[in-house]
């Protein structure tokens, strides 16, 4: 048969095209263009479970209203993906087992989110030469640190990641210094920063950071004199658990 097909409605509400009466181990197909082109549908004997109605392609199915792109689905490249052209309206339903972010555009998961943790700064300064063994870094009332038991208190639970310091002097760029990390009191020599001779700042970051319990109070002392200096800043990079 050539030419269109085509069917009048006449008197009835609805004209049925297809096949009505498949059972057990019959199926139904609309080839289009080619077998690798059609839809299925195939009765499954039980117990198996009922396979779907089937789309066929070699090319994707590709939906459009009004001469404008809706969405693909498949594409003969190896990706094989959908391709959405419009808004997505989820109409408060979830979107369940994304991967986590890789590239820039990704979209974030649950999962990842909260994985990702607030991170803050704390930062002292000493306004003057630094001298060896002493607490004499400010938090920004310009009192010092005492003999350590004062500095600033750990709202949470969290762990220092990250160091850096950095100064200025009068003349020529001074020599070594190096600032250690003091928890309650107790002064930490495994956790500290040093400035490199004939730089300006040094920074580290800890291959294990140093975990802190909420109420710590942490505080620097100095581990190196240095006259030349005239200030200096130290800080800390944290990662709180809320």
């Amino acid at each position: 048969m050539s030419g269109d097909l085509r069917m009048s409605i006449g008197s009835d509400t609805v004209r049925l095209l297809g096949c009505d009466d498949l059972m057990a181990g019959r199926g139904f197909s609309l080839p289009l263009r080619n077998l690798q082109n059609q839809l299925q549908f195939a009765v499954i004997t039980p117990p198996q479970n009922q396979t779907p109605i089937t789309m066929q392609m070699t090319d994707g199915f590709l939906v459009q209203i009004n001469n404008e792109l809706v969405c693909q689905l498949g594409d003969p490249s190896p990706d094989n993906q959908v391709i959405l052209h419009q808004r997505i309206a989820m109409n408060n339903n979830l979107i369940k087992f994304l991967q986590d972010p890789a590239e820039p555009q990704d979209a974030a998961t649950k999962n990842y989110v909260d994985r990702r943790k607030p991170v803050i700064t704390v930062w002292a300064e000493e306004n003057g030469p630094l001298n060896n063994n002493k607490y004499e870094w400010s938090f920004g009332n310009g009192a010092s640190g005492g003999n350590g038991e004062r500095g600033y208190p750990m709202s949470a639970v969290g762990r220092i990641l990250h160091m850096g310091l950095a100064r200025s002097s009068s003349g020529s760029v001074p020599s070594d210094m190096v600032v250690n990390i003091v928890v309650n009191g107790t002064e930490n020599t495994a956790y500290g920063v040093t400035k490199p001779n004939s730089q300006f700042s040094g920074t580290i970051t800890f291959g294990t950071p140093l975990e802190l319990a909420q109420g710590d109070i942490i505080n620097f002392r100095s581990a190196m004199s240095n006259t030349a200096v005239m200030s200096a800043c130290v800080s800390l990079l944290i990662e709180l658990d809320l």
